[in-house]
């Protein structure tokens, strides 16, 4: 431990997210309190902050306030809406379950959203693809590994937000534990968590789909086996009473810990009654791994309403208005002849119902269960078919060595040659993300030790060619000749499997109506030539990059350790190019630390250090910081380095306040006053999508972190020579930001106007 003793005097890593640092001398600090804040822009508004409505001002939540609203809009919205089958629906791969990437898909049925399976990282590939969160109701888990559940909390979070009421969990008991367990910083007043009894329950159903659980057992409950990649070591953890009673917020005024969670209940009852109390044993001690049910489903979509026959109406008499309306809404009407007219009388055949199915066999225990469980029967081994009950397709979360044994190949053919099998595990290899891909291309031709190409991310010896003559001076020596490296089709192990098989790539679709198969024109690839071309075609880029290579051509170079690696560099919630907190510090060639370690964090690193290397950093991890109980962090004077947030810029101050972070201005402040060598800036709101809103006021010892950044001490300078050059090839995103601080700013001055109008009026009334 001496090594991180030595360490702990030339580092700091700073949170100020509950209270505000203020020097009260050389090297001293104090903590304030919320109450004690005053703005620092004008006298005007420490007048203002002298009354009352300053802290009025400093409470405002105009986002929570919203929520009731948002939700009885969206309530009201859903109970007006008609209740039809859906015309179209298809399945997209949201996660393929890659190593370090969730396994994950949406059903997509006109209106109505269905998810399957939310691992770590889902809300960021969601956020990342424009796939909207609005009608995000049903979450249907297939087991209670992290790697089917780890984004709940996360995604929760940001449903709340939006306004949605209910999330309904279906899947193994248990499930709503994990947000009784979290309670303590993932707060959801708005949302309320709904789990469904799914042993007690045969199936969810609703106007668009029945889809039935299909729950399965492992061989022996006293099996070492979890149904992970291990055996569990909660045994063997030992927690302190006093420690679980703690209320960290407690000091929130007004805040009331509750968590809105509720298990649905039925008569209907199935499967085996031993298993059936096993489960609900665990349901209630959700750390008791003597069992652990999986579940598969099988869905089927309601019947497609026929076409409306318009000569068949004329010969009825049904008048257009407003009796057609309620035929078309499925209502019967009655004539003036009291004759009734059925809705199905006026149209054609309703078409058929798709079915297709989801599985996953956690471990080879579960193996025997999952072939010999009796629902396949009506939908396997169909020599006629008159019902349709043939699935178009089986999704398989199983993981690959599963998948080849021969009683699971086996299995997969009794569903017969036309149904066509999906993977979404790890003989993936695509992680969805190609924003991450595109930025770190571009920061690469700054400096390839600083922002090194990340797993996949490989350019071809054409484009290296093309640009030699521009970037080549100071590339030539270290870009080895390489070619780009194509996605392989099937990996080798999976030629000979006696069932074709298609591993899923993120976008992928599959149309089960209309029965079109699968639809790759929206897959996301990767293009590291063209992301190359986008920066150097900028206006300017080539020469402001020349410059800075000049500039830092002489530097000197310092040990390779220490060096941090920025692993997430954002707030609250992640985007496209800025992960949640996490900070990796490599000590030595053989210890590490983690500052923070937010959701995705382990996908981060994979893509920064790839298959071959993740398992030693991992190996070598000697402790976890964290800096403070908030969803997105799970995160002294004299140092070399202080790390400080800075979520927003000097002209979001009261937004700043609000949201109890620091301004750009205030944490090099705090890195000043603690008389540290270098500040390093991160945990920018997500606002700042790409690049935050550098101020003039920088100095050469102050650096601002990107996702995927590495940096040795002597690195820091270099950074801040950067922003001439970002700048310029950002040029379009510093506009818009400036126009949407603006926009910010002029809503809290008439938010600010409007309070104090009220206030006047209502001292007028009392005078």
């Amino acid at each position: 431990m001496s090594a991180f003793n030595n360490l702990a005097k030339r580092l700091v890593v700073a949170d100020f997210s509950r209270s505000y640092c203020k020097g009260s001398g050389p090297g001293g600090n104090k903590t304030i309190t919320k109450k004690s804040l005053e703005f620092d822009t004008s006298a005007h508004e420490k007048k203002i902050n002298s009354s009352s409505l300053n802290n009025l001002l400093l409470t405002m939540d105009s986002k929570s306030a919203q929520i009731p609203t948002m939700k009885t809009a969206r309530r009201a919205k859903l109970e007006n809406s008609p209740k039809r089958p859906a015309r179209k629906i298809f399945l997209e791969v949201l996660g393929t379950g890659a190593y370090g990437s969730p396994a994950s898909f949406y059903i997509f049925a006109d209106q109505m959203r269905y998810m399957f399976n939310c691992g770590e990282g889902s809300q960021r590939l969601a956020l990342d693809h424009n796939l909207k969160l609005g009608r995000w109701d049903n979450v249907f888990v297939t087991s209670k590994q992290w790697d089917k559940i780890g984004g709940l909390p996360g995604m929760a979070l940001t449903i709340q937000d939006i306004g949605i009421p209910v999330l309904a969990l279906h899947g193994p008991p248990g499930l709503e534990h994990m947000f009784n367990v979290t309670s303590r910083f993932i707060i959801l007043k708005n949302l309320h968590i709904k789990a469904a009894d799914c042993l007690n329950n045969q199936f969810y159903e609703d106007h668009v789909m029945k889809i039935e659980y299909v729950p399965i057992y492992p061989n022996s409950v006293d099996s070492d086996e979890s149904p992970g990649n291990g055996s569990s070591d909660w045994d063997s953890i030992e927690l302190d009473p006093e420690d679980l009673n703690i209320d960290y917020y407690k000091p929130i005024k007004g805040f009331k810990r509750k968590m809105d969670v509720t298990v649905d209940s039925s008569k209907k009852h199935k499967g085996d009654g031993n298993a059936f109390m096993q489960d609900q044993d665990a349901a209630r001690n959700p750390f008791d791994l003597s069992v652990k049910s999986a579940m598969c489903y099988i869905c089927r979509a309601k019947s497609k309403e026929g076409k409306r026959l318009v000569k068949k109406r004329v010969e009825t008499g049904i008048p257009s208005c407003p009796s057609l309306g309620k035929l078309k809404d499925g209502k019967s009407i009655t004539l003036k002849n009291e004759n009734v007219v059925l809705a199905k009388d006026v149209r054609s055949e309703d078409g058929v119902s798709p079915v297709f199915v989801v599985a996953d066999c956690p471990s080879e225990d579960y193996l025997d269960d999952l072939v010999s469980h009796p629902t396949w029967s009506k939908h396997q081994n169909l020599t006629e078919d008159p019902y349709l009950l043939t699935p178009s397709i089986v999704v398989h979360f199983t993981p690959h060595k599963i998948v080849l044994d021969p009683r699971y190949q086996e299995w997969m053919q009794k569903f017969g040659p036309k149904t066509k099998h999906m993977l979404l595990n790890s003989a993936c290899t695509s992680f969805g993300s190609e924003a991450v891909h595109r930025l770190q291309q571009k920061l690469n031709l700054f400096d390839e030790y600083m922002f090194p190409l990340l797993t996949g991310g490989e350019r071809s010896r054409s484009c290296l060619l093309e640009y030699d003559d521009i970037i080549g001076i100071w590339k030539r020596n270290v870009i080895k000749p390489i070619t780009h490296l194509s996605e392989p089709a099937l990996p080798p192990r999976f030629k000979d499997l006696k069932v074709p098989v298609t591993l899923g790539k993120p976008l992928m679709k599959f149309s089960v109506r209309p029965a079109t198969g699968f639809d790759t024109s929206q897959v996301v690839d990767l293009y590291p030539d063209k992301y190359v071309k986008e920066a150097m075609v900028v206006e300017n880029f080539p020469q402001e990059l020349a410059r800075f290579k000049e500039n830092v051509g002489s530097m000197d170079k310092s040990s390779e350790y220490p060096n941090i690696l920025f692993a997430g560099t954002g707030s609250s919630i992640p985007n496209s190019v800025r992960n949640v907190s996490g900070i990796l510090l490599t000590i030595s060639e053989n210890a590490r630390m983690i500052f923070d370690c937010g959701e995705g964090t382990f996908g981060q690193l994979f893509r920064f250090y790839g298959p071959s290397e993740i398992n030693r950093v991992l190996t070598e991890l000697k402790a976890v910081y964290i800096s403070h109980l908030h969803a997105d962090h799970h995160l002294g004077s004299d140092s070399d380095v202080c790390i400080h947030e800075a979520t927003f810029e000097d002209e979001l101050v009261q937004e700043a306040r609000n949201k109890q972070h620091s301004t750009v201005s205030e944490a090099i402040e705090i890195g000043r006053r603690m008389k540290a060598k270098n500040t390093i800036l991160t945990h920018f709101s997500q606002r700042y999508a790409r690049v935050p809103v550098f101020s003039e006021r920088l100095e050469p010892n102050v650096a601002v972190a990107f996702d995927n950044m590495r940096v040795r001490i002597s690195d820091i300078p270099k950074v801040p020579l950067m922003y001439p050059a970002l700048r310029v090839m950002f040029q379009e995103d510093f506009e818009e930001m400036k126009l949407r601080t603006s926009r910010i700013k002029h809503e809290r001055e008439a938010e600010i106007a409007a309070v104090k109008h009220k206030a006047k009026m209502i001292a007028k009334d009392c005078s």
